[in-house]
């Protein structure tokens, strides 16, 4: 982000990439071009409002917000759900681009892409990870998820509360992962429905978590296996893959082999 305030020719602050940094500079680029008189001098003026908006605030702001607006504290509530409205409209001013915008094209790979092997530590990166999963976990959605799940909420960084998680109950850990994340994919589809931009949050088109979490195939109930393995399975009707814990003690999650480790 440094660099786009180089590139226009602006000294940034000490944290260019700052929310407020970014919003008084769309806002004062605004106002140069409603103040410039020469109309290569708006043309150019106009283009850096366009990128700035499209490339730099778009792609990640609005899933923020959704996040914002999920935290129990109503003065954040408020100032998020003003600012989504004026975003919106700005994003209504802006034609559609055909491509994703730089950050989201060179993001390292999600759900689908990341491999079929992976352990428990990758996993909880990779779900905690916006550009990566699609969705926005807080630590304060992890403590509702423990709650959902029923198992222990283990206060620290969000990948290692998520982790423990996973080791406690699998099965119910996933199955609310794959609520979350068809949560987020509703809301990535509403933005991109109303917006022309095309970006849809944190991963652009969709939810890449929701792969590697869920699939619509319920399982009514755990069956022993006569393997000596047994199949976890979330609430009948939820939308999770198979979870099965064989005598290795390693999870088969939709594709990643998911080895428990001690």
């Amino acid at each position: 982000m440094a660099g786009f305030w180089r590139a226009i020719g602006i000294i940034g602050p000490a944290e260019p990439d700052h929310l407020s940094a970014l919003l008084g500079l769309y806002a004062s680029v605004g106002e140069a071009v409603a103040a410039a008189r020469r109309p290569a001098t708006i043309a150019a003026l106009r283009r850096v409002q366009e990128t700035l908006f499209s490339e730099h605030l778009w792609p990640w702001l609005p899933g923020h917000l959704e996040a914002v607006t999920d935290l129990p504290a109503p003065a954040l509530s408020g100032w998020a759900g003003l600012l989504r409205r004026v975003i919106a409209a700005e994003a209504a001013r802006w034609p559609a681009r055909a491509v994703l915008p730089l950050a989201l094209r060179a993001a390292p790979p999600g759900a689908d892409a990341a491999g079929h092997d992976a352990g428990l530590r990758e996993m909880a990166v990779m779900l905690t990870v916006p550009v990566r999963s699609g969705m926005i976990l807080t630590r304060h959605g992890l403590a509702l998820g423990a709650g959902s799940a029923s198992v222990g909420h283990r206060i620290g960084e969000r990948r290692f509360t998520l982790r423990a998680m996973l080791e406690q109950d699998p099965a119910a850990t996933l199955g609310w992962l794959a609520a979350e994340a068809s949560r987020w994919q509703r809301r990535h589809a509403s933005h991109s429905a109303g917006d022309g931009q095309g970006a849809g949050g944190p991963t652009g088109p969709g939810g890449p978590a929701r792969s590697c979490t869920s699939r619509p195939a319920p399982w009514p109930r755990c069956r022993p296996r006569r393997t000596g393995a047994r199949r976890c399975c979330p609430t009948p009707g939820a939308e999770i893959t198979a979870v099965t814990l064989n005598r290795n003690q390693t999870f088969l999650v939709a594709g990643f082999t998911v080895l428990r480790r001690s």
